[in-house]
């Protein structure tokens, strides 16, 4: 059943003056399911599409994905500014699609757009309204509404719903302004799936470090289907047509795959992305972070003093466990109406971040260490 396309007439008018171009960069990967829903939406646009540029960037496809676009912009090419498909010889990964569609740009904004995420019809207006009032955020994306029964998603949903949280990535459905990318440079093509993850944490810890902000705004809302989730990622493991459908992910699996997840942390590509995303980020929030790492001698320091009767070690790793809790609670908090879904987003964070931070600092004693042999090496061979 395919998506039902607003009814809106192509005319020859032009963008307004006053008015920027948008463009919005689309990248996909065997997206058949999903890509007529997500180009629809942008048919359903309240700020004008003759304002709006298109632009699929396709890692190779090999379902019918690229003769969807083809189709799509054979019909509504004349509703927008303009639009372009570029077709990869190979899967490149998700980072150089992005970027290959940041670099065919011509709008004053980008919105950076997964195959499957739909926007809600006020998103991109929305979003451009709270940068230009905002000009210290340099990303603000869309809350994301998860169509599966993803017990974590489900929870950061109603945490951040209605508000506006500033966090430390930029991903899916989001909107940058040109002058920030110039600024801060393209996504990392080493990172990304179908290599690594995490490349949006690594670019929005360069937009930290430039002096600006990354936000969710609660108050702008995205649908993201789980009917098909970003193909991508099966380079990692991290999907497969059992997960894929909808309303199976429970509460155990999400939990089988937040536990993989951290193990996969200790990977070497990972340790790498956690290394360069903890050196990106602004002196302040480094050492916030590299608190983290503190975390598991706490629950140590904790159970010795239990097992060993030692009050003082028990009040000691107790008390920093707290602390570090209660820093992370500062951004899932959401007193009285989510207490559940704050104390479990908020001690998942705990853990999550404390993995980063061993993982980082496990890496930047690895980078240390190869340093100092290759140094050797060298005087060795010099001799």
């Amino acid at each position: 059943m395919g998506p039902n396309v607003p009814i809106v007439s192509a005319t020859k008018d032009i963008c307004p003056a006053d008015m920027p171009i948008i463009t919005v960069t689309i990248s996909t990967y065997n997206s058949a399911n999903t890509i007529d829903f997500v180009l629809a939406a942008l048919l359903s646009q309240t700020y004008p599409t003759k304002c709006i540029e298109v632009i699929i960037v396709d890692g190779h496809s090999q379902d019918n994905t690229v003769e969807k676009v083809k189709k799509f912009i054979a019909s509504y090419r004349n509703y927008f500014h303009d639009t372009k498909l570029i077709i990869h010889d190979k899967n490149y990964g998700v980072s150089k699609a992005r970027n290959d569609g940041i670099l065919s740009a011509t709008g004053t904004y980008l919105v950076v757009l997964d195959s499957d995420v739909i926007l809600s019809p006020s998103s991109i207006k929305d979003m451009l309204e709270f940068l230009q009032y905002n000009p210290k955020v340099g990303c603000v994306m869309s809350l994301l509404e998860e169509d599966s029964q993803n017990f974590l998603s489900r929870a950061i949903f109603q945490i951040f719903y209605g508000k506006v949280r500033e966090v430390i990535y930029c991903t899916a459905a989001a909107m940058i302004p040109r002058d920030i990318i110039k600024s801060v440079g393209l996504y990392n093509e080493k990172l990304g799936p179908p290599f690594s993850v995490d490349e949006d944490l690594e670019f929005g810890a360069r937009i930290w470090r430039a002096g600006y902000s990354c936000v969710v705004n609660g108050k702008i809302i995205s649908k993201h289907l789980a009917t098909a989730r970003d193909q991508y990622l099966i380079g990692l493991n991290q999907t497969d047509k059992a997960d894929s459908r909808v309303g199976k992910t429970k509460f155990s699996k999400a939990l089988t795959e937040f536990i993989r997840y951290l193990f996969d942390s200790f990977k070497k590509p990972h340790r790498y992305t956690r290394f360069i995303v903890l050196r990106y980020l602004p002196i302040n929030m480094r050492i916030r972070y590299a608190t983290y790492a503190f975390a598991g001698p706490a629950v140590a320091v904790l159970l010795l003093g239990l097992f060993s009767a030692q009050p003082l070690l028990s009040f000691l790793g107790s008390t920093a466990i707290v602390i570090l809790y209660l820093d992370a609670l500062r951004d899932y908090i959401s007193f009285p109406r989510h207490v559940k879904y704050s104390i479990i987003l908020t001690t998942v964070a705990l853990v999550t971040r404390s993995i980063r931070a061993t993982v980082a600092f496990c890496a930047y004693l690895e980078t240390l260490l190869l340093k100092f042999l290759t140094k050797i090496y060298k005087n060795h061979h010099y001799f």
